[in-house]
């Protein structure tokens, strides 16, 4: 059958309908009201739904049902057409939605709801696709957002708001996409971020604060990727890095700053990737470390005392180890001052010191890295000794002393 064409007196009195296979359709029944109650079945029997109308048009109620028998929609029909108010239910009995309908279509407002009963979203549908104002709600029935559609795509001004009622955001759309200025704010009122956009992708100078009103981030954008400086703050607003991007990577230099606003590290990217040596520096801007990178990977480099002298040689970082694999250190006249060894496999050290004139200092051989012993004894009166003359505290990548998880290093 045509569902079109249907017309309930013809289904009551040929009915009822089965398909090839000789499985239920269709099938209707008169009502003590007077109506005529036609039933619709699913292929594995269970009703789709059920219509209460005229004898001679389908024009009454009709209501939807899940394969348990839940009711899933309800509302009027003409014509066997969904028209005018309906009901949408989730699949344990809440409603859902309430909406306008014409000709089967969702024509008009809609109301979504929770499943505690508040309200949702509030929006206008034309054809099914939403048209003009919108409006978002809290779990706690508070106003989330103010939307605007043309289309069923955003367009026009939008603005959140948090729970309290302080602004959460403001941006406009146009077809779908951001454009122009988009701003958000803490719960207590304070900008949190700022940025344009151009046709939804990011362009311009964004923004990112603390809630404090401290400025963490300045970034430059073109086509929704960093293009140009990009700058990050500690939370007090010291400069922490600048980092020149292009097409979204890094290109350029790079520099990093200590809290006491030091020089803490140079070095120049292409494409994401080191160009030439990354430079650790002393807090007086004098290089402690040249680093060689093979793609992301430390592949070696140099340490220099504050005055330039070389203060030793280090190994590629293995793996995930965090660790170089060797780093042989010399006193200022040349002679050697430790080799130390790091086996990135069984994450043990082995390590050999000298004195000042010469003369062995001590060896150890595979000791686990992660624990300490009462052997470490000359090789961490070395190191600390080396650190007070030069004035700075090994990094991690460079301190292979053993140390016990936890241990803060002194």
């Amino acid at each position: 059958y045509q569902e079109s064409s249907l017309v309930p007196a013809e289904v009551l009195r040929k009915g009822p309908y089965r398909n090839i296979s000789g499985a239920m359709v269709l099938s209707a029944r008169q009502t003590p009201q007077g109506q005529v109650e036609m039933i619709f079945y699913r292929a594995d029997g269970s009703v789709s739904r059920r219509e209460f109308v005229r004898f001679d048009r389908r024009d009454g109620r009709r209501i939807d049902l899940d394969e348990k028998g839940n009711r899933t929609a309800d509302g009027t029909i003409r014509n066997g057409l969904p028209e005018g108010d309906w009901q949408f239910y989730s699949a344990d009995g809440k409603l859902a939605a309430e909406t306008k309908m014409e000709a089967g279509r969702m024509t008009g407002p809609q109301i979504l709801f929770n499943a505690d009963g508040r309200q949702r979203a509030f929006n206008t549908l034309v054809d099914g696709r939403r048209q003009g104002p919108a409006t978002l709600f809290h779990p706690d029935g508070s106003v989330s957002d103010n939307l605007n559609y043309a289309d069923d795509k955003l367009d026009g001004s939008a603005q959140g708001w948090w729970p309290g009622g302080m602004p959460r955001y403001t941006a406009t759309w146009k077809n779908g996409m951001l454009e122009g200025p988009s701003l958000e704010y803490f719960p207590s009122g304070a900008k949190r971020s700022e940025a344009s956009y151009v046709l939804g992708k990011k362009d311009g100078i964004a923004r990112t604060w603390g809630e404090d009103g401290v400025l963490l981030v300045e970034e430059s954008w073109k086509d929704d990727q960093r293009n140009g400086l990009v700058r990050e703050f500690y939370p007090d607003g010291r400069l922490k890095v600048e980092t020149d991007f292009k097409h979204g990577k890094k290109n350029g230099l790079f520099r990093s700053y200590a809290l006491d606003g030091s020089l803490a590290t140079t070095g120049t990217f292409q494409d994401d990737k080191p160009s030439g040596p990354l430079c650790l520096h002393y807090s007086d801007g004098k290089t402690f470390a040249e680093c060689q990178y093979d793609g992301d990977r430390l592949a070696g480099g140099r340490l220099l005392y504050p005055d330039g002298k070389i203060l030793g040689q280090f190994g590629p970082v293995i793996g995930d180890s965090g660790k170089v694999s060797s780093l042989l250190l010399q006193y200022p006249d040349g002679k050697p001052l430790s080799s130390s060894r790091f086996d990135a496999v069984t994450r043990t050290v082995s390590w050999q010191g000298w004195n000042p004139d010469g003369s062995p200092l001590g060896q150890l051989e595979n000791l686990q890295s992660s624990k300490t012993s009462d052997l470490l004894g000359p090789w961490q009166a070395q190191q600390q000794s080396l650190e007070q003359g030069i004035g700075l505290s090994f990094p991690p990548e460079f301190d292979l002393l053993p140390h016990a998880p936890g241990d803060a290093k002194p």
